[in-house]
């Protein structure tokens, strides 16, 4: 996915932007959503971060991301006041 090359390369807005876009093209895609929540938190949007994190439930990951989903969601949380 573009958007993840973009991401690794330091171009962190325009990947959201990507992201945004695939998580409009399939809304119900955990993977866009937990994507998306990522780069929220990337480009320092932790509230809409935790918005989409909170949407995701974690069962329906890849279990490669399911660990990585709790501690996501404890940062995007603090980095956004919620704790």
């Amino acid at each position: 996915m573009l958007a993840q090359t973009l991401s690794s390369q330091g171009s962190r807005a325009e990947a959201l932007s990507y992201f945004r876009r695939a998580y409009e093209l399939d809304a119900g895609n955990v993977v866009y959503q937990f994507a998306l929540a990522k780069a929220y938190l990337a480009n320092g949007r932790a509230a809409e971060a935790v918005q989409m994190l909170e949407r995701i439930d974690p069962s329906a990951l890849p279990s490669s991301q399911r660990a990585e989903y709790q501690g996501l969601l404890q940062q995007a949380r603090a980095n956004a006041g919620f704790d």
